[in-house]
């Protein structure tokens, strides 16, 4: 029979009542006086946990779940381990589904213990668990019968969970008065609740928020609950049950593509892009032209009107909810924020129009207590292009963008860029900024004050990174291998010369996955609290393409028991379209009992507009 989750077998591993192979050899044992069913091993040391199974539906998603329901037809018999830490000291069952009970005897007195429930589909417990669940802390008296309570099932490892917006596993959504919307970053509060940024327009397409959307479409953000339901309290201080905002910025097309939260204040921070009207505003000055812009909103989603001091750039007096920069002499768009004491950092690009159109790596820092853009960015600032708390990889190749940014604290902090550029052919490419310096640091060891990687190919994108326990650098992409582009992972050791990790991925330092359906981008990675490394991206193209999500062990190996029956990787598509085209750009958070909420893109059903997507999937 097939025991998941066992780290240790014993030489005798005691069983309940359905496995009583002990029995005829405590009757063997003369020195007992008696020999009665599986009672004795109990007597003067042990005890029992009872278990008892329910199947969460709709309601239960939302927070009731309390009574017992009925498990899945594809369930048949229920099974269970008792771990103490990381040790198996008892396993029970199975027992048939339709009880969605059972007992687990024989249990040495003390604890804690920790009791994991698993369904199967056979009848004998054999094969793989389809659900499984997860109990609370049991302590066992000698004697006696602890209850662990309910255990709410769930499907097993890495596959969608049931119970969300159920039986679905997903919920899309578009704001009312929209007929599209897309997701580009998920984000966590302090308080576990869920921001989703992207945009979402009245007109058939968003274009994944970007520039090419739209003429109407409005930067748009929305908030749920830990599990996953939406937070309708998130209605900008109106009576409106929504969980949803939508800003224009200085003007459409406009989009979102990262948010953070200040966990003390409760002030969300929105950065994207937006457009100068046809009167161009002071801060953005030649109508049409796309800007980075900064919004501030309060923590019930009402606008922060005094977040921009619009005298910082010599156009006020007067304050606003949102800032506008038009980086150098062109276009601008931030791409990922950080919040870091009472600076916000954008990383993004930005077009120099002279003497020649040209895109380069954009860095912005604004103060929140200044109300405007932070000048300790750039210690010095004839080095710093104006305005100051602006400054660019102008040493970097050009066209270059930055697409993710990490904080690194210490003294002095330093912000790590990724993104790509073209060094020969495009390729990942990482800078690191002190704050308060002059220069990018030199990561060659030499002069270069960038460092390139294309994974052994070329046309390589780095789209996020994570710096994980031991402060190594995890970005994950894409890199082209044998005529179509994989998602990428690599992993840098981080030092004065970053280098890749000789023992990640087998030495090679990069894992470079290969879809079955063609091909994968990698657009999010975290590790998770096993330290793992996650990462999401879609997988195929058009007319067919799925979000999805992998996970990989800490020495980049493809962990296999993550959704073990589809070849170890998760991949769905949401879209109600025939065929569907779903993506992830949105990336994940882990929610309070580490499943994965990640967020995408899905096509409507008559396959002409985008909606955002919400997936809950098990860990």
């Amino acid at each position: 029979m097939n025991r998941p989750e066992i780290v240790q077998r014993l030489p005798a591993p005691r069983r309940g009542p359905a496995s009583l192979w002990w029995i005829g050899l405590l009757c063997a044992c003369a020195a007992l006086a008696a020999c009665q069913g599986g009672d004795a091993p109990s007597q003067g040391g042990y005890g029992a946990i009872s278990v008892q199974a329910v199947w969460p539906d709709a309601a239960a998603a939302q927070g009731a779940l309390s009574q017992p329901m009925t498990a899945p037809a594809s369930v048949n018999s229920l099974s269970a381990v008792v771990l103490n830490g990381g040790t198996t000291v008892a396993t029970g069952g199975p027992w048939l589904k339709t009880a969605n009970t059972g007992s687990i005897d024989n249990i040495l007195a003390g604890g804690p213990y920790t009791v994991k429930l698993f369904g199967y589909a056979s009848f004998d417990g054999s094969g793989s668990p389809i659900f499984q669940g997860g109990s609370t802390p049991v302590t066992v008296v000698a004697g006696q019968t602890t209850p662990t309570g309910t255990i709410a099932m769930f499907d097993s490892h890495g596959g969608l969970d049931p119970t969300f917006n159920a039986p679905n596993g997903f919920v899309l959504s578009v704001p009312a008065g929209m007929t599209t919307a897309a997701a580009r970053r998920i984000r966590k509060q302090a308080d576990g609740k869920v921001l989703i940024v992207g945009c979402s327009s009245p007109d058939i397409t968003v274009s994944s928020c970007n520039s090419g959307g739209s003429a109407n479409m409005q930067m748009t953000l929305w908030r749920f609950n830990d599990d996953g339901t939406p937070d309708n309290t998130f209605n900008g201080g109106t009576v409106q049950a929504r969980n949803y905002i939508t800003h224009p910025g200085l003007g459409a097309p406009a989009g979102g593509f990262d948010v953070v939260q200040d966990g003390g204040s409760g002030k969300i921070y929105v950065v994207g892009d937006s457009t100068s009207p046809s009167t161009p505003d002071a801060t953005c000055p030649s109508a049409g032209e796309k800007c980075m812009t900064l919004w501030g909103f309060n923590a019930n989603g009402s606008v922060d009107s005094s977040f921009f001091d619009l005298s910082t750039v010599g156009a006020g007096p007067g304050t606003r909810e949102f800032m506008a920069q038009a980086g150098l002499a062109g276009s601008a768009s931030g791409q990922a924020i950080v919040l870091a004491g009472t600076s916000l950092y954008v990383a993004g690009q930005s077009t120099d129009n002279t003497p020649t159109p040209a895109t380069v790596m954009a860095l912005w820092a604004y103060s929140i207590s200044l109300k405007g853009l932070d000048i300790g960015l750039c210690s010095a600032p004839p080095a710093c292009p104006s305005p100051q708390g602006f400054i660019t990889g102008g040493l970097g190749p050009s066209p270059a963008g930055g697409n993710a940014l990490a904080f690194i604290p210490g003294s002095p902090a330093k912000l790590v860029i990724v993104g790509f550029g073209l060094v020969t052919f495009q390729q990942m490419l990482l800078w690191r900024w002190p704050i308060g310096g002059t220069d990018f640091d030199t990561l060659d060891g030499v002069s270069q004050k960038f460092l390139f990687d294309a994974a052994g190919q070329a046309s390589a994108t780095g789209n996020s990174i994570f710096l994980d326990a031991s402060g190594n650098y995890v970005i994950a992409g894409n890199a082209p291998s044998s005529g179509s582009q994989k998602l990428t992972v690599w992993r840098y050791v981080a030092g004065t010369t970053p280098v890749r990790d000789g023992a990640f991925a087998g030495g090679s330092g990069y894992f470079s996955y290969t879809s079955p359906a063609g091909a994968s981008f990698g657009n999010w990675v975290m590790t998770d609290a096993s330290g793992n490394i996650v990462v999401s991206g879609a997988s195929g193209g058009p007319p067919s393409t799925s979000a999805i999500v992998l996970r990989l062990t800490t020495a980049g190996v493809p962990d296999t028991t993550f959704n073990p029956t589809n070849g170890g990787y998760f991949t769905h598509t949401a879209s109600l379209a025939a065929g569907g085209f779903d993506r992830s750009p949105g990336g994940f958070v882990f929610d309070s009992t580490g499943r994965i909420l990640l967020s995408g893109i899905a096509l409507n059903s008559s396959n002409t507009g985008e909606q955002m997507a919400l997936w809950r999937i098990n860990p």
